[in-house]
């Protein structure tokens, strides 16, 4: 008989994470700034965080301004040909190669 079926798989049934079982460094209340209500919290009529508006114009001008840094003037003339023994990278193995 092969190694099927030797060994047997036990299953542990654990129970449901709570604050007061996650372990010392979540015990009574979450840490400041995470955004995750307490078991306080709950009920305690504390109004929720403010929510914060995003401005969409502003995020998008400083995404082209980081893309813009990281352009390069030559483009793809940046990049060398393997040579040598790093020739074999330019054979793809998936596609046939068409002249």
């Amino acid at each position: 008989m092969s190694g099927i079926g030797r060994h047997r798989v036990v299953m542990t049934l654990r129970r449901p994470a709570t604050l007061d079982n996650l372990g010392p460094m979540t015990k009574g209340h979450p840490p400041e700034g995470t955004g995750i209500a307490g078991a306080s919290d709950v009920g305690s009529g504390a109004p929720p965080p403010p929510r914060r508006t995003i401005d969409h114009a502003a995020l998008r001008a400083r995404y082209a301004e980081e893309r813009d840094k990281r352009l390069r003037p030559d483009g793809n003339d940046q990049y060398l040909q393997p040579t040598g023994r790093y020739a074999h990278l330019l054979d793809d193995p998936y596609t046939p190669r068409v002249q």
